[in-house]
């Protein structure tokens, strides 16, 4: 059903899944977001050489009793806590998956550009002809179908790996290490105490990172909306795409830290999903210029604030960061929502 061909894609073409800190001085909140892991005393753990051991030998995982430990791929977990080593584990099984997801993602959305479907099943909206609280709804209206057809769509992914997966060992092959990391997956967290504590199954901690990965997508372009007064959609679009770089940084962090400033900036959805549009006047992403004096967007870093989650010290960052592009990837499909629904006022619109 569905073909992947297995890369370890972060190996030399991601270089900051391995060094964060690289650019830290040149921008104030990457800088001030990194010192803050310090002052919590958190510590990172990269995960780029055990995500290549487990492309390279999926032997060292394919095991039909126990549950996935990152131990089994090299990694040294008697410094951890136990709590520490199960998030760590599970973030290594969901950051490898997240390979296997990004083409299936892209085949999905390039579907929906060539048939011209689309994410949401209204009709266009008419550009420039409504007041703020309107246009706050039709962002609300535009992010929950692209947060629902999202979940749908890693449904459908982790389904027809777990049909591939048991139609292969029916006949007495070896799935490809995604499809062996996705058995592990689907028996590491109903096996897990404290992921079962948190009523969290693998399709669900997926969901829930693409959904907080949608949410800052979406921020991002209702900051461009509300804070910006640009010519063109294009112009809009552009903006956006020249200050992605300023919200990346922010999957290199912990778990506890993305959330921390999630709150305090306003920009947490109140759910966990990417359904709830921010508002005018938040400023939890600014409007700055860049050294060319272009208008470009980032994260406000008075928001930052140390935070660590009992003992548990030792953080990889999201998972999604370290997938070539995933990131950009959902950046991009929002921007190409937003544009099509004709979500930006540009200056000769009308006001009402």
């Amino acid at each position: 059903m569905m073909q992947t061909t297995l890369e370890p894609h972060d190996q030399n073409d991601h270089p900051q899944a391995d060094t964060p800190t690289e650019g830290a001085g040149k921008c104030p909140f990457v800088h001030g977001y990194l010192q803050a892991h310090d002052t919590a005393g958190l510590n990172r753990m990269a995960l780029s050489g055990f995500l290549r051991t487990m492309a390279s030998d999926p032997a060292s995982f394919d095991r039909p009793e126990g549950r996935f430990c990152a131990s089994w791929v090299g990694m040294d977990v008697s410094v951890m806590t136990e709590e520490n080593a199960e998030r760590i584990s599970a973030n290594l099984l969901v950051s490898f998956l997240l390979q296997d997801f990004q083409p299936y993602l892209q085949k999905r959305l390039s579907q929906i550009r060539e048939a011209r479907q689309d994410l949401y099943s209204g009709v266009a909206r008419q550009s420039g002809h409504y007041p703020d609280e309107i246009q706050e709804l039709y962002f609300q209206e535009i992010r929950t179908a692209s947060c629902d057809t999202f979940n749908a769509w890693v449904n459908q992914w982790i389904s027809e790996r777990h049909f591939d997966n048991a139609r292969l060992r029916q006949e007495g092959k070896t799935p490809d290490a995604y499809g062996i990391a996705i058995e592990q997956a689907l028996r590491f967290f109903p096996l897990s105490p404290l992921y079962t504590k948190a009523n969290h199954t693998f399709a669900s901690l997926v969901h829930s990172g693409s959904c907080t990965a949608l949410h800052v997508c979406w921020s991002l372009l209702e900051a461009a909306a509300y804070q910006a007064e640009l010519p063109t959609t294009a112009d809009y679009v552009a903006l956006i795409l020249r200050s992605r770089k300023n919200i990346l940084p922010l999957a290199i962090g912990s778990l506890g830290m993305v959330v921390t400033y999630l709150n305090n900036s306003h920009l947490h959805p109140h759910d966990g999903r990417a359904v709830h549009a921010t508002h005018h006047g938040q400023d939890g992403i600014v409007l700055d210029h860049d050294k060319d004096g272009q208008p470009i967007l980032t994260m406000n870093p008075a928001y930052i604030q140390p935070f660590l989650h009992g003992e548990n010290v030792y953080y990889t960052g999201c998972p999604a960061f370290y997938v070539t592009g995933l990131i950009e990837t959902y950046l991009e499909a929002c921007a190409e929502l937003a544009a099509f629904y004709n979500m930006f006022r540009t200056k000769d619109d009308s006001r009402s």
